[in-house]
């Protein structure tokens, strides 16, 4: 099987990952990749993860200018409408306490 693109890849810019984009966008040439995509994490409306957000789009289209192939998206994790609220108002995930329920 020839794999020609590949659109889920997490950068320095996402809490799992160290990897640089210009060492992706390198490994990218080495396999032939037509396109690809860097998909860094928007897990909550936190202001760690909004600001890590911002420096990803930002060297993404840096890196858009030498290499065409790139495209920007993100990966989305839902969280519950408590959860959502809390951050809104404390700009963190620290010190969130799960309301107790009995049903999903």
């Amino acid at each position: 099987m020839i794999i020609k693109s590949d659109w889920h890849i997490h950068s320095q810019y996402s809490y799992d990952s160290k990897t640089p984009l210009s060492v992706i966008s390198d490994g990218a040439n080495e396999q032939g990749l037509l396109k690809f995509g860097i998909t860094d994490h928007v897990n909550y409306n936190d202001t760690k993860f909004l600001s890590d957000l911002a420096e990803s789009v930002k060297n993404v289209k840096k890196l858009s200018v030498s290499s065409p192939r790139v495209v920007l998206g993100v990966e989305l994790t839902p969280i519950e409408k408590p959860m959502f609220d809390y951050i809104k108002i404390h700009g963190t995930e620290e010190g969130y306490i799960p309301p107790v329920c009995d049903t999903p």
